[in-house]
């Protein structure tokens, strides 16, 4: 029997051993490979953490704080300010022991505190990126209600649990209700400190008292200045014969090597490297990665015709598009049709047979179509849908008929017009039977990427309606309505310079438009919005340039067409032997506007234009800045001049005077 000297020896030693094991484990809970960070390819390469201080896991709450306190608090602590040890009123003067606005990565910061100097708390403007650079879904994740937030970026995702509110001795609203201190206190109410707040219809950032008790979701910087996505592994499942992954939508392959999202898809997908052209191009711009498993297969692509979707002609009966026996990736585009896919996959390995698989996206939820044998290693995730929005003429009041309408569906912007909208605009198409044709819903080409948001409105003094598409990596695209119902021809233009990190659209007064000195008119125009609701004007080309010529060497001439989207046209013919050069594309004002008293205006733009006529499909890219002016007392006569790049077959930085292919 132990005596009452060694029950108390045991206990102090036991107690002793707990002080111990508890030291040992809180340097052990600050070193980084303890915890793991998701890369939801924000703009400031924050990285979230997968779980909150004090949780093992992502749907559990972990440790409530208040704010600006760092050590582990008893489940059952009072959260007021006499439990803080701070008067409200003492906020923000001598007396309050928080003498900084921020906290984070300061000694009052919990996730530097506990998880080690790699990690801390996020900031205003972090917790704010977070809100508007992803879709928030409130879901139940293991039994636990929570929001699942998905990057509009990049498809990673993280798992906020409803956390509730700790006051007083009392834990409020857990499952419905999710509160996260950031590290930022209000400027307003020194004794208020943002977070992150949501309930089942709601979320956003807020401010509240600094003495409740919150979560804490940790953040670091990405482990090196502008660190790369992980790559994705492919860890192969069952009888898998090969991964495929959805990548977006392109028109080809120069606009997919020259979009934005190249370089990171390169890094998740290192099969990309090498890989120089699309080994199948049928119509359409869905554009996949296929990783076949064995390298000792065969690889057939075929077309997948009407007949095949009925099951009235076998996969090896249609038309061979690609073939290859390396097992090596490829890329493959295709899909004109939402509805129905026009290009087919086989393989056979000594582990199996793939026949006839259609890569294409569930019209309903934009998943992968599924087959036992193919793999799906796509991160972007779930696909942005949309409700149609709609423009009509002044006034905006409900009285006027809408004339166009727009939509995202699957991340692809479509457009469809009303029915009797020759009537009602005077519009006409080259088209024939174009106003039957564009009542149904169309799909819009040329995207190179994903759609995330469509607006209409009006740039000008007339009714020019534009379609900008705001992409996922927050990019702006554009094009002109009534000129593309024209020709039919609904192509988005290339990015707009300038404009990263959008949000949103509006359609506002432009102000006086200028020529030589003078008012001319008053006009609208489009504002892209930034997440600092700053306003962006997506500039107008206010002339309708068609036909420009000019003899710009002995044997070359010029022709230049130039559209109020934005569009151009290039064609620059060698006389002597015939040779042409064929181009289309984009130009864009770069902001450099140098109005003189000979001319209305002398501006500059950035251009990209492309030649399609090339056999290989490796189209060339032919980009640079022209200077362009207009006499304002004669109008036919435009001024010309090649900045850099491509030259138009001229010296660059002489001027040439263009002028009306009919005059």
């Amino acid at each position: 029997m132990q005596t009452a000297d060694t029950q108390q020896k045991v206990a102090s030693i036991l107690g002793l051993l707990a002080l111990w094991a508890m030291a040992l484990w809180l340097p052990l809970a600050g070193r980084a490979q303890e915890h793991e960070a998701v890369d939801l390819g924000l703009p400031s390469g924050t990285q979230w953490a997968t779980c909150n201080i004090g949780a093992a896991s992502p749907e559990q709450v972990g440790a409530y704080f208040a704010w600006g306190q760092t050590d582990l608090r008893a489940t059952d602590a009072t959260y007021t300010w006499e439990a803080l040890g701070l008067r409200e009123q003492d906020c923000g003067t001598a007396a309050d022991p928080v003498k900084n606005q921020n906290i984070c990565k300061t000694t009052r910061d919990a996730a530097r505190a506990l998880w080690g100097k790699e990690w801390s708390m996020p900031s205003w403007a972090q917790a704010r990126e977070l809100v508007s650079n992803c879709e928030w879904h409130f879901v139940r994740r293991g039994g636990v209600a929570g929001y699942q937030v998905r990057s509009l970026r990049n498809g990673a995702s993280i798992f906020l649990p409803a956390t509730g509110l700790r006051t007083g001795t009392e834990t409020a609203s857990i499952g419905s209700f999710g509160s996260y201190w950031t590290g930022t206190r209000s400027k307003d109410y020194a004794s208020d400190a943002f977070y992150l707040v949501f309930d089942e219809e709601y979320y956003n950032v807020g401010s509240m008292a600094r003495f409740a008790g919150a979560a804490v979701r940790p953040v670091r910087s990405a482990p090196t200045k502008g660190a790369a996505p992980r790559a994705v592994p492919i860890s192969w499942q069952g009888d898998a014969l090969c991964a495929v992954a959805f990548l977006g939508y392109y028109s080809d392959f120069p606009h997919f090597k020259e979009s934005p999202a190249y370089a990171d898809l390169c890094r998740r997908y290192p099969q990309l490297e090498g890989i120089d052209g699309f080994a199948a191009a049928n119509t359409g711009e869905e554009l996949y990665l296929v990783v076949p498993r064995h390298p000792q297969c065969t690889v057939e692509v075929r077309d997948y015709s009407f007949e095949s979707f009925l099951g009235q002609r076998a996969p090896e009966d249609e038309a061979l598009v690609y073939r290859q026996g390396n097992g090596g990736p490829f890329l493959l585009r295709g899909n004109a049709s939402d509805a129905l896919p026009n290009v087919q996959v086989s393989i056979a390995s000594p582990a199996g047979t793939l026949s006839g698989y259609t890569p294409h996206l569930d019209i309903q939820t934009g998943d992968l179509a599924y087959a036992p044998q193919v793999q799906d290693m796509g991160f972007l995730g779930a696909l942005p849908q949309g409700e149609p929005v709609s423009f009509c003429e002044p006034p905006r009041d409900g009285s006027q008929p809408s004339l166009v309408f727009a939509q995202v569906k699957n991340g692809y912007p479509m457009v469809r017009f009303a029915d009797n909208v020759e009537a009602l605009t005077g519009i006409m198409s080259d088209v024939e039977n174009q106003q039957a044709r564009l009542s149904q819903w169309r799909r819009v080409e040329g995207m190179n990427g994903v759609a995330q948001e469509v607006f209409i409105g009006n740039i000008g003094n007339g009714t020019n309606p534009m379609l900008v598409v705001r992409m996922t990596d927050g990019t702006v695209a554009m094009m002109g309505l009534f000129y593309r119902y024209g020709d039919g021809d609904f192509r988005l233009s290339s990015r707009l310079p300038g404009l990263t990190g959008i949000k949103g659209f509006v359609e506002a007064g432009g102000g006086p438009y200028l020529m030589n000195g003078d008012t001319a008119y008053e006009y609208v125009t489009i504002y892209a919005l930034d997440r600092q609701d700053r306003r962006h004007e997506i500039m107008p080309f206010v002339n309708d340039l068609s036909n420009l010529t000019a003899k710009v060497s002995q044997d070359m001439l010029l022709s230049l067409t130039l559209r109020p989207d934005n569009r151009m046209s290039v064609n620059l013919m060698n006389t002597a032997n015939g040779n042409a050069l064929f181009a289309e594309g984009h130009f864009y004002d770069n902001g450099h506007l140098e109005g003189t008293p000979e001319n209305d205006y002398a501006a500059e733009y950035d251009f990209d234009i492309m030649s399609y006529y090339d056999p290989d499909q490796k189209w060339p890219l032919y980009k640079g800045t022209f200077r362009l002016a207009i006499n304002h007392s004669n109008a036919s006569q435009v001024f010309f001049t090649p900045l850099s790049g491509f030259t138009f077959g001229m010296e660059r930085g002489r001027t040439v005077t263009l002028r009306l292919g009919d005059e």
